[in-house]
């Protein structure tokens, strides 16, 4: 397989198919969600739900690409740069469609209203819109990738043990400890959290290539050779 090039297009054709079919429903969502709003004067409708959904599955869905690059001669760094990288060349597509409807509706349409996740940023700049859904689909992707990768390489017993302690932790800290202080720094600082949080998601972009570099054949392969 020629370096980049193979599990590049291999990675597109796996990830392209979703990609058009949850444009497709995103477009349907923006008219029907326009008409209701042409009725009801007051509505507020939320269109980037589809959108940040995909990418969150897309490791999941699209993770069979390791074993399909793996058999016709590719490398595992090769899968995990090939997936990351197309995976942002979606991000930056559909953050183009999802604000090209927010365009036509505000210019052309103007019968409703939508929700959008840059409006906790304090600032109408559209570029900061931009950027706040495209910071939040990276992290998306890559929390999920890194859960994935953990997963396939540690085994669903070692997953499910970490992310019960981290549950149990997180519960023990909502209602026994004081989150206002973090609220508050998430609304009052928005653009701060979403840096940070792009932050924290490319830490994990590194793990996850780290873990996935010298990774298993198979799902939980890496216990199964410490084991034997």
């Amino acid at each position: 397989m020629k370096p980049m090039t193979g599990p590049l297009l291999l990675m597109r054709k796996e990830m392209n198919f979703t990609f058009v079919i949850n444009m497709i429903i995103t477009v349907v969502l923006f008219f029907s969600f326009a008409w209701i709003g042409s009725i009801e004067a007051d509505a507020s409708f939320v269109l980037f739900g589809p959108i940040y959904a995909v990418f969150l599955l897309y490791p999941w869905v699209n993770f069979k690409g390791y074993s399909l690059i793996l058999s016709l001669g590719g490398t595992r760094r090769q899968f995990v740069i090939s997936f990351y990288l197309i995976a942002i060349v979606f991000m930056i597509l559909s953050v183009a469609i999802l604000h090209g409807l927010y365009l036509i509706n505000d210019q052309l349409l103007q019968w409703t209203t939508f929700t959008q996740t840059g409006e906790l940023l304090g600032s109408s700049h559209p570029l900061l819109y931009i950027w706040a859904d495209f910071i939040w689909l990276f992290a998306l992707f890559s929390i999920s990738l890194f859960i994935r990768s953990f997963l396939f390489n540690f085994g669903s017993i070692m997953t499910l043990s970490l992310g019960a302690v981290l549950l149990i932790l997180f519960t023990s800290w909502f209602f026994l400890g004081d989150m206002s202080a973090v609220f508050e720094f998430i609304l009052t600082n928005h653009l701060a959290f979403l840096h940070i949080m792009l932050g924290i998601s490319l830490l994990l972009s590194l793990v996850t290539y780290l873990l996935m570099r010298n990774g298993p054949l198979e799902n939980g392969g890496r216990i199964a050779w410490r084991s034997s």
